[in-house]
């Protein structure tokens, strides 16, 4: 019976099918959810089609927020679930994506298209720094916050927590001193220092691992990467998304990458997946365990490493690392102005 004051819709992509169905049968459900809760504010991410258009759906009072500058987040293929027009089935047509199905589209057919964002973010490149620039196009509301240059899909989190903080009434001062204290959260690009750089993130589907791997390919030091799969029930037992992901993407720092080590309980199935990405199987390790896996990252000829792992995998890699962790500053604290 809760009624939320704003609801914020981030994206909608396809995630742990066992458990969560398809994307349409979800935002079915979503809709049905809202019927008796018509006084809740929708914010919602104007770059993804799926979620404009269960918005028009909806008679709520709603918000849009979305980036407005044509970056390049090294995307290659839309997600080819998505990119759909939900109202009359033709193929939406993108001036620019960023990754998965968000962009900026127009369905030429019916005349579907992405909103004019109410609250729009700016990115400004300069000499490897970005900064982050969200403005309300309606009011003098307006932040501006220095990101790391790497970490391109944290943009759409911190947008929809300004946008949210925003329609509450909260100062842009306080918003401000808010993402001054953020920290990166459990698994979210961790950085931890072993005798080198380790980066611990959560993948948990395509899209997510996709991007992950994206920004593994833009790091120009020799690295290690490992990928930790699971099937317990809080991942999904049906692993099937592994061959729905682009692990192609390695090739493109192939080169670069040392060594290769998969690990958890699906570490066959995940090597077999390398293979038919394309990747040499001599360069693969399957490790036993969680501390296997480190121990050979840590005592590999690497300059840096990253892990790439699903949910029930994540504690006890993140605790082994915390543990082990040499540079207690290892996650920098973003600055805002």
């Amino acid at each position: 019976n809760m009624k939320p004051h704003i609801i914020v819709f981030t994206n909608i992509f396809r995630d742990q099918l066992d458990r969560y169905s398809e994307i349409d049968a979800l935002l079915n459900i979503i809709e049905t959810s809202l019927e008796k809760s018509y006084d809740t504010v929708l914010l919602i991410n104007a770059d993804d089609p799926s979620l404009v258009n269960l918005g028009e759906r909806l008679p709520h009072v709603k918000y849009f927020y979305g980036i407005e500058t044509a970056i390049d987040m090294g995307s290659q293929d839309l997600a080819v679930d998505s990119v759909f027009c939900k109202k009359c089935g033709h193929r939406l047509d993108y001036e620019h994506y960023y990754y998965g199905q968000l962009g900026h589209y127009t369905c030429n057919k019916c005349g579907f298209k992405r909103p004019i964002p109410d609250f729009q973010a700016l990115i400004e490149d300069n000499k490897g720094k970005r900064k982050l620039i969200v403005q309300n196009k309606d009011t003098d509301f307006k932040i501006q916050v220095d990101i790391d240059s790497s970490d391109t899909y944290s943009i759409y989190n911190m947008l929809a927590a300004i946008s949210c903080g925003a329609l509450m009434g909260t100062a842009s001062e306080t918003v401000s001193r808010g993402l001054e204290s953020y920290r990166p959260q459990l698994g979210r690009m961790e950085k931890f220092y072993i005798q080198k750089p380790i980066t611990l993130n959560l993948a948990k589907n395509p899209v997510g691992f996709n991007e992950s791997m994206k920004i593994v390919s833009q790091d120009v030091n020799i690295k290690t990467v490992a990928i930790g799969i699971n099937d317990l029930p809080q991942d999904g037992l049906d692993v099937s998304w592994l061959w729905d992901t682009n692990f192609e993407i390695l090739l493109e720092t192939d080169d670069a990458i040392e060594n290769y080590i998969v690990f958890g309980w699906r570490r066959y199935d995940m090597a077999l997946r390398l293979k038919y990405a394309g990747i040499d199987p001599d360069k693969v390790t399957i490790a036993e365990n969680i501390e296997d896996a480190v121990e050979s990252i840590v005592k590999g000829a690497s300059e840096a490493g990253y892990i790439l792992l699903n949910y029930s995998l994540l504690f006890d890699t993140q605790k082994i690392l915390k543990g082990r962790n040499e540079d207690a500053k290892a996650n920098p604290v973003p600055s805002v102005s």
